[in-house]
């Protein structure tokens, strides 16, 4: 991601995406035991995504590093 991304609001728009889906990773849902602590933007910022809340979703360490800018499922948070 690149540095924009980061700055302004960032860490407030964070902070409501994590509480938003109760820390629990969107990308595998429940059979992710691990708590979220990252916040995966479902269209990269290098595709043209954003940082509404609509195209961030709550994601472990593990799955959100894994997955890296590989194609991604266009998929919504489950929480909304």
């Amino acid at each position: 991601m690149t540095d924009h991304a980061y700055r302004g609001n960032w860490p407030r728009i964070r902070a409501a995406i994590l509480e938003r889906d109760r820390h629990v990773c969107q990308i595998r849902g429940g059979t992710c035991t691990t708590r979220a602590t990252h916040v995966d933007h479902i269209i990269t910022v290098e595709q043209g995504g954003g940082n509404d809340e609509r195209n961030l979703r709550a994601a472990c360490a593990t799955c959100n590093i894994a997955r890296g800018n590989r194609e991604r499922h266009n998929k919504p948070s489950r929480r909304w």
